[in-house]
């Protein structure tokens, strides 16, 4: 995600540069980068004398590498020029001191990123900050558990097929799914301790065969009979026709539903294809009244669960939901935590950087 705006300047000699409120220009490379971390690795370090410093020193040096490696391949390494951003970077030193898990390094580097990319927005730059301070003490269960319940709230696919839908819902928690699922409520009350998700025993989560419905909803509209289908989409849009808008009904043999997983997807094609604003919503009305998209139908939810129910991570995933015990809800910093622990381990880029 971005937050902000930087003027572009040519930089030479390796350098990032950019022009901040027309007058001020600085340049950070690599070497200067490493100069930067190393100033603030020595007042980590001091605040651990006389405590295994060998460790404390390997475990930050091991850091510093893979997260400048990381803000160079992003293009950030222009953060270091901000005070801002070497506060938050001395906190992750501290994280990463404090830390045994090497993973926890890779976790802090792409909170980092996310800071370095959230200049102006205090909103995401508390949550991001808040999320560096405990990086280290969360349980790997609980952080699986954590990524993939945001996983399975906020990804949807792009895909209007069904079946290709699916297929990338089960590869993207086959990413998250990187050992055993926590259980029962300590996870949650762990979590909650952190300030990462807030729980309640009033409001139970959604069950999976409602919330995966809801989230794919285009493929379980009522669409409308093949043969009861207009031609022309509205007088008002000359020459957009139904046929190439729409797909036949895979869980409803002799109907066409509209070419998408739910509206926001239909107003996406919409965007990258130029269609006008007012075609757009003369579109998308037609395409609720005639077609039903937006709503469900009932007689559907089963079949899309059983489709669901045949991939194997997918499954996996919805059997962790619905034995979650709590109403559990992810704070501000709990998301993102799970969504940088998410692209942590997305090493094939299935997950889209929006």
């Amino acid at each position: 995600m971005t937050w902000g705006r930087k003027q572009r300047q040519e930089a030479g000699d390796g350098a990032q540069q950019w022009q901040v409120a027309g007058n001020v220009i600085v340049g950070i490379n690599e070497e200067r980068a490493r100069e930067i971390a190393e100033v603030t690795a020595k007042q980590v370090i001091a605040e651990h004398a006389g405590v295994a410093l060998a460790i404390v020193q390997e475990r930050i040096d091991e850091f510093d590498r893979r997260v400048i490696s990381s803000l160079e391949a992003r293009g950030h390494l222009d953060a270091f020029g901000d005070p801002a951003f070497q506060r938050a970077y001395r906190k992750a030193q501290t994280g990463a001191a404090s830390s045994d898990r090497a993973t926890d390094y890779d976790t802090l580097a792409a909170l980092l990123s996310d800071r370095a990319e959230s200049v102006g927005d205090r909103v995401a730059v508390g949550a991001i900050e808040k999320a560096i301070e405990v990086v280290d003490l969360v349980d790997d269960l609980a952080l699986r558990g954590m990524s993939l319940m945001y996983a399975i709230r906020e990804w949807h696919p792009f895909s209007y097929d069904i079946d290709e839908g699916l297929d990338v819902i089960d590869r993207m928690m086959g990413v998250l799914i990187t050992g055993p699922l926590p259980h029962g409520s300590e996870w949650v009350m762990h979590l909650e301790s952190l300030g990462l998700v807030r729980a309640t025993t009033v409001m139970e989560l959604k069950k999976m065969p409602l919330l995966l419905s809801e989230k794919l909803v285009g493929y379980v509209a009522p669409g409308v009979e093949s043969r009861a289908m207009p031609e022309q989409v509205h007088p008002a849009v000359p020459g957009v026709r139904w046929e190439p808008l729409t797909v036949e009904h895979a869980l409803k043999p002799g109907y066409r539903r509209v070419r998408a997983s739910n509206e926001a997807m239909l107003s996406r094609v919409f965007e990258q294809n130029g269609f006008p604003q007012h075609w757009r919503e003369i579109i998308m009305a037609e395409a609720r009244s005639l077609f039903g998209l937006g709503t469900i139908d009932p007689s559907l939810r089963e079949p899309l669960l059983a489709a669901a129910q045949e991939r194997t991570h997918l499954a996996q995933a919805m059997i962790f939901w619905d034995s979650i015990p709590l109403g559990a809800h992810l704070t501000l910093t709990g998301e993102t935590l799970a969504k940088a622990n998410a692209y942590r381990l997305d090493t094939e880029g299935y997950i889209t950087r929006e």
